[in-house]
């Protein structure tokens, strides 16, 4: 047999392979990476507020640029809450961080941080 003749073996074994790969839909890791990011979207909750949507896009900007999928951000003035906000970057936007999502404090105003890191 030559180099370029199959064996029935070798064309059962391919035929089968393409078979379950065209049954089960087996893709390559980077063509999930693209069907998973094409069907995500950026959700955002709580009260939205016309004139603070700079923070949304500075926000999903920052999160985008980090890989962060999941975070919250609340903005005070004058010791009054001016906006709070959930943003998730997902799939099923019912299933987006609520503006009172728990997170670990990521402020250097927190005293422990400075006590550590200067």
């Amino acid at each position: 047999m030559s180099d370029s003749e199959m064996s029935r073996r070798s064309f059962l074994k391919s035929a089968i392979l393409g078979g379950l790969a065209l049954t089960t839909g087996l893709t390559t890791r980077a063509e999930d990476a693209e069907q998973e990011s094409r069907a995500k979207l950026w959700v955002k909750k709580g009260k939205n507020v016309k004139s603070l949507r700079a923070f949304d896009t500075t926000m999903i900007n920052f999160m985008s640029s980090r890989g962060i999928s999941h975070g919250s951000l609340a903005v005070t003035k004058n010791s009054k809450l001016v906006l709070a906000r959930g943003y998730s970057y997902i799939i099923n936007p019912a299933l987006g961080i609520m503006p009172n999502a728990l997170f670990r404090i990521a402020s250097r105003n927190y005293s422990g941080w400075n006590a550590r890191h200067e």
